[in-house]
């Protein structure tokens, strides 16, 4: 038989992040998909703006968007650090990095709240912002209960009519209470076909194709404790590592974290490597091969667990006619 080759990326700094293995980035890899030349928008806390896993990643358009201080863009909490780790961290032969390595961050601080949390209007400001700045993906780690204003609503329908795929947690409300997922990754599956104009604040919410919720799972594969499950978002919705990853922290360093905030930046970071390395798939080309080729896990098929299962980049690849060892 053909000998396997093994990867000259299955690396420490690879091996540092058990998703990035749980995923078949090295297939990714191995095919020169490394998101270079996809912008990713971080709508969050900002960003460790010094700390070298960043080094060349971050968008010159980076800003705070709540002050429009462009000096204010340094995270102090840590979670918008960590989350644009897992997307977008460098090879350097250091700690650990990100799912498209080369991939470009734009990161933008929306956080007005006490206790970095977001208003729904700083939130819709910052979407309006990654539109205008030529963002491919944004990925939203944050999220909440309640129906969105029409102001949030607006800006993601007009992120997904421009054609940008929007990449959504699915929240850590898990346990028996949680049945479904939260906003805004609750609206992932809104079309002309599921009408989800009882959850909106106006009607005809259209995720045009570009939208997928990201609930979280072990390192075994089972759904993590606290992840929302993805219920009747099912169909948009995928399962992805956002238990024990290891990310970049604010200072230098790695910090361990979990949630469902760290599985969805694996899904926008699988997305940079497709539209890098597909340019010719369209970005809701890009969303339905994710959920088509995403490994069954739980009930056959589409499921109110595990919706349409876990992010497969080795799959995806695959389908696009590229030869796994």
């Amino acid at each position: 038989g053909t000998p396997i080759n093994p990867s000259a990326f299955n690396t420490t700094e690879f091996q540092a992040n058990f998703g990035l293995a749980s995923i078949g980035a090295l297939t990714a890899y191995d095919n020169s998909g490394t998101g270079q030349g996809i912008t990713v928008a971080v709508i969050d806390t900002g960003i460790d703006v010094s700390n070298p896993e960043f080094a060349g990643a971050i968008a010159a358009a980076s800003t705070n968007t709540v002050t429009n201080i462009v000096a204010d863009l340094q995270d102090v909490d840590g979670h918008g650090t960590a989350v644009a780790s897992v997307i977008g961290a460098r090879k350097n032969d250091a700690l650990t990095h990100g799912v498209a390595f080369d991939s470009t961050i734009l990161a933008i601080r929306a956080d007005d709240a006490p206790g970095s949390r977001f208003t729904p209007g700083s939130v819709a400001t910052a979407i309006n912002y990654a539109v205008a700045n030529n963002a491919d993906i944004i990925n939203l780690s944050i999220g909440g209960p309640a129906p969105l204003t029409a102001g949030y609503q607006t800006a993601l329908q007009g992120a997904v009519n421009a054609g940008v795929i929007i990449v959504t947690a699915a929240g850590n409300e898990g346990g028996e209470a949680a049945t479904e997922v939260l906003f805004p990754a609750r609206l992932s599956n809104c079309s002309t076909l599921i009408i989800c104009d009882a959850l909106t604040a106006t009607n005809g919410f259209n995720s045009q194709g570009r939208m997928i919720a990201v609930g979280s799972t072990n390192q075994d594969n089972s759904l993590s404790i606290f992840s929302n499950p993805a219920g009747d978002t099912a169909s948009a919705y995928l399962v992805a590592p956002g238990n024990g990853i290891v990310m970049t922290g604010v200072g230098g360093g790695v910090v361990t974290g979990l949630g469902t905030s760290f599985a969805a930046p694996h899904v926008s970071g699988a997305l940079a490597i497709l539209l890098e390395r597909f340019p010719t798939l369209t970005t809701e080309n890009a969303v339905a091969l994710l959920l088509t080729t995403a490994t069954d896990l739980g009930a056959t098929g589409t499921d109110t667990t595990f919706g349409r299962g876990l992010l497969n980049l080795q799959a995806a690849f695959q389908a696009q006619g590229v030869s796994v060892n």
